[in-house]
């Protein structure tokens, strides 16, 4: 009976030594997290999470090789743990290390096809590859396993705006200002509806407005448009494509001088 309840507050022990190292990394304060994290590997070498918590204090303290091999650990560990395959893809990926990121994708797609950030991370590697519409479909399986995935909605608006450009050259130019007939009104409308719903996790982000304010100019809806340029570059006052998109509005309402102040 004493035996059980030393292992039991041993146990104790060692989650609120893991729940230290989270905090720590959760505040930003990545060097005592990393400190407390090295330490209770000794105590807890065979707990993922910690390994997981030391790689990305790692990372945090631009160790990237360091990361690695702790998410790497962490897989040995446990393979079943989804975080540290998603980490460790997103960290080859800013290594450019694409081939290597989505083989680690796949790997975890095998043990869980419904996790929503697996399918998020795969559309934005895709995105790098300039692959729009398997992209596009990956962040629809992020939305379909978590309607509320914020990031999902607003890079899938991204890459919706990305293709319609391409199908529309001239659609970020300042005086392509008349309807056409190739522009696909419903790449605007999905786009939009998609930046609409991630509105809640962009208040502070100059090129959400900035991308709601080209859409409703080309809809047609001036007041919106300008509304949001100016909300963008509240933001950042560098958001040289909303000063664009007002030169765009006062072009149309024949204020010369004013387009050309803002180019």
């Amino acid at each position: 009976m004493l035996e059980i309840n030393l292992d039991n507050k041993m146990t104790n022990n060692f989650d609120a030594e893991l729940s230290e190292v989270n905090f720590s990394y959760s505040k930003g304060d990545y060097v005592e997290a990393f400190s407390k994290g090295v330490m209770l590997q000794e105590k807890m070498p065979e707990n993922a999470i910690l390994h997981n918590l030391v790689g990305a204090s790692e990372l945090a303290l631009g160790d990237p090789k360091a990361a690695a091999n702790s998410y790497a650990r962490a897989i040995e560990v446990d393979p079943k743990f989804l975080g540290s395959y998603i980490n460790l893809g997103s960290l080859y990926r800013s290594l450019n290390m694409n081939d290597e990121a989505l083989s680690i994708y796949k790997i975890a797609l095998r043990l869980d096809k419904t996790e929503p950030s697996l399918y998020y991370n795969i559309g934005n590697l895709l995105m790098d590859f300039q692959e729009h519409k398997m992209a596009q479909e990956s962040f629809q399986e992020a939305i379909k396993y978590n309607p509320d995935h914020l990031d999902a909605h607003y890079n899938l608006a991204l890459s919706l705006m990305d293709e319609w450009k391409r199908n529309n050259s001239l659609a970020s130019t300042l005086y392509d200002l008349e309807e056409k007939s190739h522009v696909s009104v419903e790449l605007l409308e999905r786009a939009k509806g998609h930046l609409e719903k991630s509105e809640l996790g962009n208040r502070k982000n100059a090129e959400y407005y900035q991308l709601l304010a080209e859409i409703q100019l080309e809809q047609g809806d001036f007041k919106n448009s300008e509304k949001n340029s100016k909300i963008s570059i509240s933001i950042d006052t560098e958001a040289y494509d909303s000063y664009l998109n007002l030169a765009r509005l006062k072009y149309r309402r024949r204020d010369f001088e004013g387009a050309v102040t803002l180019c």
